[in-house]
């Protein structure tokens, strides 16, 4: 036999022992679900002021609270917003999370935000894929991609910023319009 089979056949003999040193794979770690400590089938939250005004309804078709973190998971959460000098502001998203201890929902899939003017065609829509809707202000905020239509222009912006109140509205960047 010549030294080079010889060296090969010690070449494959050190690769097959060096397999059944190499450890098989770990099993995947089970992150243990978290537990929920009550669920709700249809919520409705109304918000008034002191003299009994509405200025705001939160609702979801289903919410699920989980106590280590102080949120809650909702399922079609909806939000409308009112204004003494303004339409008010209706919102919603496929799905959602509150987070409680600052009184925020993360609204994810379809969002979208409607204004109508009574007795006039003047519409404004808003939508996007995630957004936060801070509840103690009426303000909303997203650094996705956002389309603003209203009844004379479309407008895109990578992230905006909404004051529900006024209608104020802060485009973040990469910003286009098309005017009607």
């Amino acid at each position: 036999m010549s030294s080079r089979n010889i060296l090969t056949i010690i070449l494959l003999i050190a690769v097959a022992g060096t397999w059944y040193l190499i450890p098989d794979q770990l099993p995947p770690q089970h992150t243990p679900a978290q537990q929920t400590d009550y669920f709700m089938v249809t919520l409705e939250r109304k918000k008034m002021d002191l003299s009994g005004e509405i200025t705001s309804t939160f609702s979801a078709d289903r919410v699920d609270h989980y106590p280590a973190d102080n949120r809650a998971e909702l399922i079609q959460p909806r939000a409308t917003t009112y204004s003494p000098d303004n339409p008010p502001w209706h919102m919603h998203a496929d799905e959602g999370t509150q987070w409680e201890d600052e009184n925020r929902v993360t609204m994810r899939g379809n969002v979208i935000a409607n204004q109508n003017y009574p007795e006039s065609p003047r519409f404004s829509r808003m939508e996007t894929n995630e957004a936060e809707l801070f509840l103690d202000t009426n303000s909303m905020k997203t650094d996705e991609l956002i389309t603003f239509t209203t009844d004379r222009t479309t407008t895109t912006s990578t992230g905006a910023e909404l004051h529900l109140d006024t209608g104020e509205i802060h485009l973040l960047k990469s910003s286009s319009g098309h005017y009607k």
